[in-house]
C-alpha cells in the first residue's frame, strides 16, 4: 500500500517521500510507512490487532514507538520484492477510484 501511496504523491508533485520500516522488536512483525515532508502516512496502522486506527496521519514527531528506530530510505518502485506489474494494477484501480470520486490532494 505504501508503495503505491508513494507513486500517486509523486504524480501529484510531491518529493520529499520516504518509505520507511522497522523490523521484529516487540512483538510486533516488520511494518512499513511513508514520510512526505513533516508528516507520516501510515495506511496499515492497525494490521498486528492493537488499538491503532486503521490508518494514521500524524507529524512526524510522534512519540508513538512504531514509529521510531526505524529504517528510511527513498521511496522507489523498487522498495519492494514483488512483481512490479502486480502493484501497477493496484495502482490503475486506485487511480481510477480517486478520479471517479473527484478527489483531490
Amino acid at each position: 500500500m505504501s508503495v503505491v501511496l508513494g507513486a500517486y504523491l509523486k504524480t501529484k508533485g510531491f518529493f520529499d517521500i520516504n518509505y520507511c520500516h522497522r523490523e521484529y522488536d516487540d512483538g510486533i512483525p516488520s511494518h512499513g510507512w511513508l514520510e512526505v515532508g513533516d508528516l507520516i502516512l501510515d495506511l496499515t496502522a492497525d494490521q498486528f490487532g492493537n488499538s491503532r486506527p486503521p490508518v494514521v496521519i500524524t507529524p512526524n514527531t510522534s512519540e508513538d514507538k512504531i514509529y521510531m528506530d526505524k529504517n528510511v530510505q527513498p521511496w522507489s518502485f523498487g522498495i519492494v520484492s514483488t512483481d512490479i506489474f502486480s502493484l501497477k494494477s493496484d495502482y490503475d484501480k486506485i487511480i481510477a477510484a480517486l478520479d471517479e470520486n473527484d478527489f483531490i490532494i
